[in-house]
């Protein structure tokens, strides 16, 4: 077989890729507990566009002055112990954004995300210390757990029970990419379930529409919530929203901002859309 796109490197090439793969990891290790990782926040609004909360994102900044979210750094990560120190470093943001939240006088939630294999006893400490010393209510945070691995460990499943006997809400985030946790509805309970982009777009046809809301009735009658990520129209928002979804998020309604200027504009200057 010739080498071209799709095909698997080999010898030298595939030192060079796990070569960089493993600088990526020690980057980003670092730069996380260094405490240089960068929250930024996605606004999520409302079935009135009115501003809900607020999705704490990480940013890394790298030695070429470029600042990556894990979708370009993620896959280096995958099978190591690197995410734990991200997801800690993202759990302190989420601990800011609920504290200045709470001051303002908006009502909104705050979200951040988790990889399952964060999930620990150990993670569930820091997570009550993140709530004692931000005087935060745990009713204010929501935790989206990524639905890219299998949700097998007990650990993890009995740390999820923890959670949300503390009062945290628990979403799952990129609903449809691994049915596997499907398993935290029967086994845990959730309160949020989130359409990943490539879903939303299906609202746009007939067919999507009748699919999603399958979903949408789905959750709801699991007692959970619905959140469309992705929103890029307004025939997308308008097609979500009459099939029940009940926060929006995407680009058309605002983009992923630094914290601080999230604070600025959100919290500080008014609740509703840009």
């Amino acid at each position: 077989m010739t080498a071209g796109f799709g095909a698997r490197p080999t010898g030298g090439a595939r030192l060079a890729v796990e070569s960089a793969d493993a600088l990526t990891r020690k980057w980003v290790a670092a730069t996380a507990r260094a405490g240089a990782l960068s929250p930024w926040v996605q606004p999520i609004f409302g079935r009135e566009t009115e501003l809900a909360g607020g999705e704490v994102l990480a940013r890394c900044p790298f030695p070429d002055g470029s600042l990556r979210s894990p979708d370009s750094f993620g896959a280096a990560l995958h099978g190591s112990d690197v995410w734990a120190d991200v997801d800690a470093a993202m759990l302190s943001g989420a601990g800011a954004l609920a504290r200045f939240a709470a001051a303002s006088p908006i009502s909104m939630s705050t979200h951040w995300n988790v990889a399952v294999s964060s999930l620990t006893w150990e993670y569930f400490g820091v997570l009550e210390a993140t709530i004692s010393s931000f005087g935060i209510e745990p009713a204010d945070l929501v935790l989206e757990l990524t639905e890219h691995v299998p949700l097998r460990d007990g650990e993890a499943i009995e740390v999820l029970r923890a959670i949300r006997a503390l009062g945290v809400g628990l979403a799952i985030d990129d609903i449809g990419e691994n049915p596997s946790l499907f398993l935290a509805f029967r086994r845990v309970g959730v309160d949020w379930v989130k359409f990943e982009r490539q879903f939303s777009h299906e609202a746009v046809s007939p067919a999507g529409r009748r699919f999603l809301r399958g979903i949408v009735d789905m959750a709801h009658d699991l007692g959970a919530a619905v959140v469309a990520e992705g929103i890029e129209t307004e025939e997308m928002l308008h097609d979500l929203l009459e099939l029940g979804c009940d926060r929006v998020q995407g680009n058309l309604l605002g983009s992923a901002v630094s914290a601080e200027t999230f604070r600025l504009e959100r919290l500080g200057a008014g609740a509703t859309r840009a």
